[in-house]
């Protein structure tokens, strides 16, 4: 196959690129050599290449900095995924958008599916769910995936965050009404090329099997990392200065992927043990 991924800089992108470079041709691009939101350019990047596949890793993922400009937000995360949409189905290659778990309000006490209504309540969110309506308008051969809580070892994430803010300062302080499903690029990457490979196309959730809180989240990653816990204290999403509301639950629910028989996320607690083993 050959596979073009955007973004290709980025904490997902850049894990993406080497893990399929080992079986498939890979180019990628990202915002220092291309602008996706000048069709002109990214049609000529895309027939250039001539993939048969584009992973769209491109994205404005801080979810503030979304909300204090939502033309930025709009731009990058809703019409640049129009014009690669279009520049896919132009050349008939499939292509896999990577969403959110954002795009729920968080009112659902139990996961979401894959069939529940969406109803963002953030800039960030709204954004990512145009991006998504433009796939489904535009690129008949698409993978919508959905992910949350994402870590890697490119790039800022919460995990590292956490271990190198409690070993340099001693305490933290973390939200408790926060729930959600944990996620590692690794994991991702590999249900990325499943997916991809199958023809299967369509909507799916793909994130670590399970759910926690921020807080309980927080609490094994210490845990895992050997780093005590005593400084370590609960407050709430309203005690913490942001601008764009957070859904309380975010949690998915992989039912797609259940259904096909196609999925390889692992546990979220399996994932995170061996995150923490890679950077020792």
């Amino acid at each position: 196959m050959r596979v073009l991924v955007t973004g290709a800089r980025g904490m997902l992108g850049s894990e993406l690129m080497p893990f399929l470079a080992a079986r498939h041709e890979v180019s990628g691009t990202d915002i220092h050599e291309l602008d996706l939101r000048d069709l002109a350019a990214t049609r000529d990047r895309v027939q250039c290449f001539s993939p048969n596949v584009i992973v769209h890793c491109a994205a404005m993922t801080k979810v503030d900095a979304c909300e204090e400009d939502p033309d930025a937000a709009y731009a990058v995360n809703a019409l640049a995924t129009r014009n690669v949409a279009l520049c896919s189905a132009e050349l008939g290659a499939s292509l896999v958008y990577i969403s959110t778990d954002f795009v729920f309000d968080g009112t659902k006490q139990e996961p979401y599916n894959e069939y529940d209504m969406v109803s963002p309540v953030s800039v960030y969110g709204r954004s990512k769910l145009a991006g998504e309506r433009y796939v489904r308008q535009f690129c008949p051969k698409s993978f919508i995936l959905r992910t949350a809580w994402l870590y890697g070892k490119n790039g800022w994430n919460f995990v590292d965050w956490v271990i190198s803010t409690m070993k340099d300062k001693g305490h933290l302080s973390i939200v408790t009404d926060q729930k959600g499903s944990p996620t590692w690029t690794f994991d991702l990457c590999r249900q990325i090329e499943t997916l991809f490979m199958s023809d299967r196309f369509g909507l799916y959730h793909a994130s670590g099997l399970g759910a926690v809180t921020r807080f309980d989240w927080t609490q094994k990653i210490l845990t895992m990392a050997g780093i005590d816990k005593g400084s370590l204290q609960p407050i709430t999403s309203e005690q913490l200065p942001q601008k764009a509301k957070r859904p309380a639950n975010s949690c998915l629910d992989l039912m797609a992927l259940r259904l096909e028989g196609l999925c390889v996320m692992r546990p979220w607690e399996h994932s995170l043990e061996d995150y923490i083993k890679s950077k020792e």
